[in-house]
């Protein structure tokens, strides 16, 4: 069974999600601006790191996590001055981690999780007001 999954900013594989052997899952980010494959040739501006499609500028948006490995208490840098609407952090299974975050200064979120959590992988997500996504990954070691 081949599957296909397409989304706009981003795509989730939430928990009971299975692939049999066998099978071929494809996930993938493309911006869903026209019906069916609106698949187009995209053009790379060099440093400013912007793509062009459509006459539309797409920025890639980083997100810098520090320090990484960490025990459960990290920095977010953003890049750049935004206004952070959500902070989350998920297990390897997607399981949602409770976690504590303010904005400490113009580019940078503190992060807490409220417990502590297993060594391991974790993605984090800050979420802005415009419902732009920025995740990375951090390495939890006790």
């Amino acid at each position: 069974m081949d599957v296909s999954y397409r989304g706009g900013t981003e795509v989730r594989l939430l928990p009971g999600f299975h692939a049999q052997g066998g099978s071929t899952c494809h996930a993938f980010i493309h911006p869903c601006n026209g019906p069916g494959n609106s698949f187009k040739m995209m053009s790379y501006h060099g440093s400013s790191g912007s793509i062009e499609e459509d006459g539309h500028v797409y920025i890639p948006l980083p997100l810098k996590i520090y320090p990484n490995p960490n025990v459960g208490q990290f920095t977010v840098e953003l890049g750049e001055e935004i206004s952070v609407s959500s902070g989350e952090m998920f297990d390897g299974l997607g399981k949602a981690i409770p976690l504590t975050w303010r904005v400490s200064m113009e580019e940078h979120v503190q992060c807490q999780s409220n417990t502590p959590p297993h060594s391991g992988v974790y993605w984090v997500r800050m979420t802005t007001l415009h419902g732009q996504s920025r995740s990375g990954m951090i390495q939890v070691q006790h």
